[in-house]
């Protein structure tokens, strides 16, 4: 799941630029980190910077008896898991590898 995140934002914020600057490559660093470290660190302020509020997400999953589905989430929902997801510190590496590459 961590790395399907990363996948997201990369393809989600390099095809919302067509030429940026460093100083925009900077901002969309700190989106994406603030994305996945709310989650890490069960930080939801993190969160609140980094997606719009009219967020739309849908994410494909595959249950353990293998049935397929798609999971929608808003920018409150994203709120909540930013909170809970990782509120025992037991959901990721004590020092997860993040390597952000803007495409474009």
């Amino acid at each position: 799941m961590y790395h399907s995140m990363i996948l997201f934002l990369l393809v989600f914020f390099s095809s919302l630029l067509s030429a940026h600057t460093t100083s925009d490559s900077d901002n969309i660093k700190r989106a994406v980190l603030d994305y996945i470290e709310s989650q890490q660190k069960a930080k939801p302020e993190l969160i609140k910077r980094s997606l719009d509020k009219k967020l739309a997400k849908r994410t494909w999953w595959e249950s353990k008896s293998g049935d397929e589905f798609i999971m929608e989430s808003d920018f409150n929902t994203m709120i909540k898991v930013a909170e809970l997801y990782n509120k025992d510190g037991d959901k990721f590496p004590s020092s997860p590898r993040v390597e952000i590459k803007i495409l474009d």
